[in-house]
Order: structure tokens, then C-alpha cells, then sequence
């Protein structure tokens, strides 16, 4: 079993996929947030597996909530869900902790394999991430 906290300031979006992950066996949600800050009192307050954890969220954005989880306990799984594709988040995200970043033009099945993936120790990567990811480390090397 997956003890998952979800994280995002869009009620909607966070509603929808609290129901569509909630239908896993071997997820049990066990709390959301709407807020870096409360994402990060959830993780302490519950310890969870792995948090799905929006970037643009008010008091603390996913980014700086990112490296806080991380400093409290690295074994916490964060995976980014955004709708943020640019160079600079996905850059500043893995910076801070983040062992995944999916944007959310993404299907159920696709969340759910990478939380599996995540969870096991191993990473499952949109290709349009991994590529960007290739692009940022080849313009670091020039």
C-alpha cells in the first residue's frame, strides 16, 4: 500500500484526481493540501510514501515545499504535477529533491504507473521531460 498526500491549489483539478487515484488498491490518500505550507505540515503530520505536489501554490510554492519535505525526510517520494513545462521549473524542481516532475496534459494510468515507479525507487518520465532534461544538462556542459 501507497500512503499518498496530493497537493494543489485548484479544487477541481485536486477533487478530480483524489477520486481517479482513490479507485487504486494499492493507494490509500491519506490527506491533501491546498498549499506548499500545508503540503508540508501533511508530510510531517502523516509521513506519506509519495506526494503528488503542484508548483505554483500560494504561502510556499512546490519548489521551496519540495526542498522542506526533502530536509525532513528524504525518504518522502515528491513528484511534481503541473502544468508547467519550462526549463526553469523542471530545472529548480530536480535542484531541490524532486525525484519526478509530470506536466498534467497526462492520463490517470500514466500518474498511477509513476507513482508505482516512483515508489519502487525507480523513475518513469514523460518524454517531453526527459528531453528537456537532456537539453538543460547539454547547455550546462557548453
Amino acid at each position: 500500500m501507497i500512503d499518498l498526500i496530493i497537493a494543489d491549489d485548484n479544487i477541481e483539478f485536486l477533487d478530480a484526481i483524489k477520486y481517479n487515484l482513490s479507485q487504486e488498491k494499492q493507494i490509500n490518500i491519506v490527506s491533501t493540501a491546498q498549499n506548499g505550507q500545508e503540503a508540508i505540515e501533511k508530510c510531517i503530520k502523516y509521513n506519506p510514501n509519495v506526494i503528488l505536489l503542484d508548483i505554483q501554490m500560494p504561502i510556499i510554492d512546490g519548489v521551496q515545499a519540495t526542498k522542506k519535505i526533502k530536509q525532513y525526510n528524504e525518504n518522502i517520494k515528491v513528484i511534481i504535477l503541473t502544468t508547467f513545462d519550462e526549463d526553469e521549473s523542471i530545472s529548480k524542481a530536480f535542484l531541490n529533491g524532486a525525484d519526478n516532475y509530470l506536466v498534467k496534459d497526462i492520463d490517470t494510468k500514466t500518474i498511477i504507473s509513476t507513482i508505482n515507479y516512483v515508489n519502487d525507487g525507480m523513475t518513469l518520465m514523460q518524454e517531453k521531460i526527459q528531453n528537456k532534461l537532456k537539453q538543460i544538462v547539454k547547455n550546462q556542459k557548453t
